[in-house]
């Protein structure tokens, strides 16, 4: 079995993260994204260049409008719309918006991204 240096493990974070945009879920978003996805407006995003395989968002992701319901997971795709499931992990505990409207602010190295 073949293991990665950590510069293709550098690479293979780069080149995935780039283009790339945020959304949310209500619930695990699953390895197909079959998951329930918020109607939010999905966010660029930007990272900060890998280093061992390790990459963090370097800017602050503001979401307005946020539906009511409870947020669990997030989810990197490939397009603002439709587009390709790359990336997907779950928030420390649930969000909860008890009402419609609610402002939601991802800050600097909340989402992190490993290349084993």
């Amino acid at each position: 079995m073949a293991i990665k240096s950590t510069y293709t493990a550098n690479k293979v974070v780069d080149d995935n993260l780039t283009g790339t945009y945020l959304t949310l879920f209500s619930d695990d978003p699953k390895v197909d994204g079959s998951g329930t996805e918020l109607l939010v407006t999905r966010q660029a995003l930007s990272f900060i260049p890998a280093v061992n395989g390790e990459a963090k968002n370097d800017t602050q992701i503001n979401y307005a409008d946020v539906p009511t319901g409870t947020i669990t997971h997030w989810a990197i795709y490939d397009a603002d719309v439709d587009g390709n499931l790359i990336y997907f992990g779950k928030f420390g505990s649930p969000i909860i918006f008890n009402e419609s409207g609610g402002q939601l602010t991802i800050e600097i190295n909340d989402i992190t991204i490993k290349e084993e």
